[in-house]
């Protein structure tokens, strides 16, 4: 996302499956292999079809990584007010 590629998800273990799903609703990823449990087998085929989805899929996905990058910056921007009112609780 940082670097705004569009991405192809193949979730490993623990928290993966979720982010990946949830990266595939924001728009962000296309999975490899969807429906599939957690480290199920690929095949040449999904990894072509995963590409040919993110290609078709290209300009709509840069712009909702570009949208992920914007509420990455505002996120990192309101830190200091939010540990201030942290700090003002004590």
């Amino acid at each position: 996302v940082a670097c705004g590629v569009p991405m192809i998800a193949y979730p490993f273990f623990w928290d993966q499956p979720g982010l990946a799903a949830r990266s595939a609703e924001l728009g962000l990823a296309v999975p490899l292999n969807p429906g599939a449990p957690s480290q199920s087998p690929i095949t040449p085929a999904q990894v072509l079809a995963a590409l040919d989805a993110v290609a078709v899929q290209k300009d709509t996905m840069l712009a909702r990584l570009a949208a992920a990058q914007e509420w990455e910056r505002q996120a990192i921007a309101g830190r200091p007010a939010i540990a201030q009112r942290i700090l003002a609780i004590g």
